[in-house]
C-alpha cells in the first residue's frame, strides 16, 4: 500500500507537508492507505456512464433522421412493384384481347422486357464507305423497351432475327447507326427508352421480327410501305 493525499489522491511521501498536487496541507490524518485502482475507479465509471447517456441520446436522433428516409424508400419500392404488376396485367389483357399477330404500337413481354414497335418509321441511307451496303436505303423502326424485371437488363441482339417480305433473313446493319438498339445500355428496374432497329429496305410488304428464347417464340409483323400517309 502507498500513501495518497486524501483531497486529490496524488501519491505523497512522509516528508511532504503540502500535497504537490492540490496544495492541501498534510497532517497525520490527511493520508490514507488507498489502492490506486480505488482512485481511478470512480473516474472510469463516470466515463462509461457518460458514454451510455450519449448513446441513448443518439439513438432517437438517428431514428428521427434515418427512419423517414427508410419509410420513403420502402413506400417507393412498393409503388414501383405495384406499377410494374399493373403494367404486366395490362399487357396480358391486350394480348388476350388481340389475335396472334403483333404489329405496330402493340406491347408484348419478352424476358421481363415490355417491347413495342412504333409506327413512325422512316427511310434513311446507310453511310459507311467500307461496307457493300453503303448508300443503300434502310428502314429506321422505333422500338420502345421497359424493364419490368428485378435486375438490370437489355435486349440482346442474339434473341431476335429480322426477315424481309420475301422471307429472307435481313442483314443486321444496326452497327452503322449510333442510336441502334443493340448498342443501348442496360435498363434498371422500371426504366425505359426508345431506340431504333435498322433494316435494309427490300420492297414494300410485311417485315417480320422473330424473338426466341428457351421458353417461347414471338413473331412481330410490321407492314412497311414507302407510300404511307
Amino acid at each position: 500500500m502507498k500513501e495518497y493525499c486524501k483531497y486529490c489522491g496524488r501519491k505523497i511521501t512522509k516528508s511532504d507537508n503540502v500535497c504537490p498536487g492540490c496544495g492541501g496541507r498534510i497532517e497525520e490524518d490527511s493520508t490514507s492507505s488507498i489502492n490506486q485502482n480505488d482512485i481511478n475507479r470512480p473516474y472510469t465509471s463516470s466515463k462509461k456512464k457518460d458514454f451510455r447517456i450519449v448513446l441513448l441520446l443518439m439513438i432517437p436522433a438517428f431514428l428521427f433522421v434515418v427512419f423517414p428516409f427508410l419509410i420513403a424508400f420502402i413506400v417507393g419500392m412498393a409503388d414501383l412493384d405495384t406499377e410494374i404488376s399493373s403494367l404486366k396485367e395490362e399487357i396480358k389483357e391486350e394480348i388476350e384481347d388481340d389475335d396472334d399477330t403483333i404489329g405496330f404500337n402493340e406491347k408484348f413481354i419478352f424476358d421481363d422486357l415490355v417491347i413495342s414497335f412504333g409506327s413512325e418509321y422512316e427511310f434513311v441511307s446507310v453511310e459507311n464507305t467500307i461496307t457493300s451496303v453503303n448508300e443503300t436505303q434502310a428502314i429506321k423502326i422505333p422500338i420502345t423497351i421497359t424493364n419490368i424485371g428485378n435486375k438490370s437488363s437489355k435486349l440482346s441482339p442474339l434473341v431476335y432475327e429480322v426477315y424481309t417480305p420475301f422471307n429472307k433473313t435481313a442483314k443486321n446493319i444496326n452497327a452503322y447507326f449510333e442510336d441502334n438498339i443493340d448498342s443501348a445500355q442496360e435498363l434498371k428496374e422500371g426504366e425505359s427508352y426508345t431506340k431504333y432497329i435498322y433494316v435494309l429496305y427490300d420492297g414494300d410488304g410485311a417485315y417480320k421480327i422473330k424473338f426466341t428464347n428457351q421458353d417461347k417464340e414471338i413473331i412481330i409483323k410490321l407492314e412497311i410501305s414507302k407510300n404511307k400517309v
